[in-house]
């Protein structure tokens, strides 16, 4: 899958504007990691409340994750990818 940066101009610009935790919560989604997990936690130096406050976050304003029958999820397949990649 090719990922167009020009397709992500503005998912780059409001990525900038999101808080470290919940840069934390989107890089865990993209790996496939639980957004709230121990794992995800530890990798990123914060603490599982935290996370949980920026999944609430990012959900409530649909801000890149949306929740549904499967849990949360990014809005964006090509988010993931470019998260995944950088």
């Amino acid at each position: 899958m090719t990922v167009s940066c020009r397709g992500l101009r503005y998912v780059k610009v409001s990525l900038f504007d999101t808080t470290r935790v919940g840069r934390a919560v989107l890089a865990a989604l993209a790996d496939g990691m639980s957004a709230t997990g121990q794992r995800a936690a530890r990798e990123h130096a914060t603490s599982r409340s935290s996370m949980q406050r920026a999944l609430d976050r990012l959900a409530g304003e649909e801000q890149h994750v949306v929740r549904d029958g499967e849990g949360p999820r990014l809005l964006d397949p090509r988010l993931a990818e470019w998260l995944r990649r950088r």
